[in-house]
């Protein structure tokens, strides 16, 4: 017959190896937690840094309507290495430095620009649309779009700017869109 302390002691073992086997199911639990905040600290990294580029150009092409047509042609900016834009002037130096803070130059490390999003670029394309509320006039102007590649898939932006750019699953692509307009084309 077996003693009633072995028995205990067997017991308690037993119990032991069971608030383990929690813990470490637990522990597991909260890495995995942890792992998830720092992607979701990245993306949103990312998308504030995007808002602020697209207010630049954004501003750079409000205030120079009548280069709209340069503006555009510009596109897509981003991609490639750093642009030395001092010889450069109006639309073409803000093109060109816009491509750079697309690549990353409002932060470096080294001589590598770190400060963007990954992989961004931007896509300026021309727009006319009627406005019902304002006599039926149309507005002109321009639609920037500024994409990059995001660390998890979501739901695939409508904006078409580097549709499939960041592999076969569009769903890791970000985009943020917005308009300016340029003149009012009195059609």
């Amino acid at each position: 017959m077996k003693n009633a302390s072995s028995t205990s002691r067997g017991s308690a073992l037993l119990e032991v190896l069971v608030t383990i086997v929690i813990l470490s199911f637990g522990l597991l639990g909260v890495a995995g937690l942890q792992a998830r905040i720092y992607v979701m600290e990245f993306e949103s990294y990312q998308r504030a840094q995007a808002v602020v580029i697209l207010n630049d150009i954004a501003e750079r092409v409000a205030s120079n309507p009548d280069a709209a047509a340069a503006y555009a042609a510009a596109s897509p900016l981003g991609g490639g290495a750093l642009a030395d834009c001092s010889a450069l002037t109006d639309a073409a130096r803000d093109a060109c430095e816009t491509g750079n803070l697309l690549r990353g130059s409002g932060e470096r490390q080294g001589t590598t620009g770190v400060g963007a999003m990954d992989k961004a670029q931007a896509c300026i394309t021309a727009f006319t649309a009627t406005s019902t509320k304002a006599f039926n006039r149309c507005q002109t102007g321009l639609q920037i779009d500024i994409v990059w590649r995001g660390r998890s898939p979501t739901i695939v932006p409508a904006a078409a700017c580097g549709a499939m750019s960041y592999g076969a699953n569009d769903a890791y692509r970000r985009a943020i869109s917005t308009r300016v307009a340029t003149g009012d084309a009195g059609c």
